[in-house]
């Protein structure tokens, strides 16, 4: 049976939801770590199952991201779009079934009037495209799970069910995928995904591209928030400083928990060193505010260290040696305070070694709570 005329716009009473923004669905997408990322099986089995159960000549994973689509696996796409893996956003099929939420039913583009002048008919054989939506662990709509046919045809209700069902296990894959690469107690990316991303950092800087930083995070004394008042305490105090941490940056920066209370930022190479020295003093800003946890009011003292990618080059073993550079001036930096008690709050630069050191605050002071906000 035909689930659908030339033209048609539907959702799945099973998967619609509000229209996810596109600033909350970019989030979404940054948080996934998918983008630019090498084709899986895992995913390239999904869209070559798909091209059989419907018979579509072209199976895509799309994600949507503000300027782009992404095809984490692309099966039948014309050069050069197979090649390059993307295409722009801005009037895509994808990009509206991202901005509805809705399953996108289209038999024949090229005669329905909100369609038929879509560059992407001619530019990509977009004739016949059915959509469904992809959403994130926290449920935005990433992307779309989608088969495309360059001839007209009536999509059966037995096809649309075939795609939902194989999008729910591209969700799933994404869920594992993330919980692979993402810390459980604060959400932020794990010490797996921060070093494949500095990797990635450091090739792009190979020769003339761009230069990226990495801004190393500690948590003075943290311990002895623990050992007064508890694990669940200190585990509430890593939640609200992570929060506190993804509130300064871009969803272009990347921050991760490494472990304990380390954490660590890849700036976004876009940035500019006064940038960098900016966002290093909001990001000690942010975490030096009066924390409510536990009942009681606690002040979390931070020490950051900067390293760039403009001193190393992509070789074995060039995303620890980065990780260790912004370590070492962390390190610097807390000895400075520990050894200048007094010292106001500055950025100070380490000759020769291309690091930002910065000391910090005062100690961790406990005290009793308040009607005080953590963000």
């Amino acid at each position: 049976m035909p689930a659908s005329e030339p033209d048609v716009v539907r959702g799945s009473p099973a998967r619609s939801s509000a229209t996810t923004t596109k600033s909350a669905s970019c989030c979404a997408v940054a948080r996934t770590a998918l983008l630019d990322t090498t084709p899986e099986p895992a995913f390239d089995r999904l869209t070559r199952i798909a091209r059989t159960l419907v018979g579509a000549p072209v199976a895509l994973i799309s994600i949507v991201d503000r300027e782009r689509m992404f095809f984490k696996s692309a099966l039948g796409l014309p050069e050069p779009w197979r090649s390059r893996r993307d295409a722009p956003a801005r009037r895509s099929f994808c990009e509206l079934v991202v901005t509805s939420g809705e399953n996108l039913v289209i038999g024949d583009a090229r005669i329905a009037e909100r369609f038929r002048n879509n560059p992407l008919i001619h530019e990509l054989g977009v004739v016949a495209y059915l959509g469904i939506p992809l959403r994130a662990p926290a449920g935005h709509v990433i992307g779309a799970f989608c088969v495309v046919d360059p001839h007209p045809r009536a999509w059966t209700d037995h096809d649309v069910a075939w795609i939902e069902d194989l999008a729910q296990i591209a969700e799933t894959e994404i869920v594992l995928r993330h919980a692979a690469e993402h810390d459980p107690l604060t959400g932020l990316a794990n010490r797996r995904q921060f070093a494949r991303a500095v990797g990635d950092a450091l090739n792009a800087a190979a020769g003339d591209g761009p230069v990226s930083s990495v801004v190393a995070i500690d948590l003075d004394r943290f311990k002895s928030i623990n050992d007064r008042f508890g694990h669940a305490v200190g585990d509430e105090v890593l939640k609200i400083v992570a929060d506190r941490l993804m509130r300064v940056v871009t969803f272009e920066d990347l921050v991760a928990r490494l472990g304990g209370d380390e954490f660590a930022v890849l700036v976004a190479p876009s940035r500019s060193a006064a940038d960098v020295e900016h966002l290093v003093c909001r990001l000690h800003a942010a975490i030096a505010r009066p924390v409510v946890a536990g009942g009681r009011l606690l002040r979390v003292e931070s020490s950051i260290g900067v390293a760039s990618t403009l001193d190393d080059v992509f070789t074995v073993g060039a995303a620890d040696r980065l990780l260790a550079r912004a370590d070492a001036a962390l390190y610097d930096a807390k000895a400075e305070r520990e050894a200048l008690q007094a010292v106001p709050r500055r950025i100070a630069t380490a000759a020769g070694n291309g690091v930002k050191v910065q000391p910090h605050l005062p100690a961790v002071f406990p005290g009793r709570a308040r009607a005080s906000s953590n963000r």
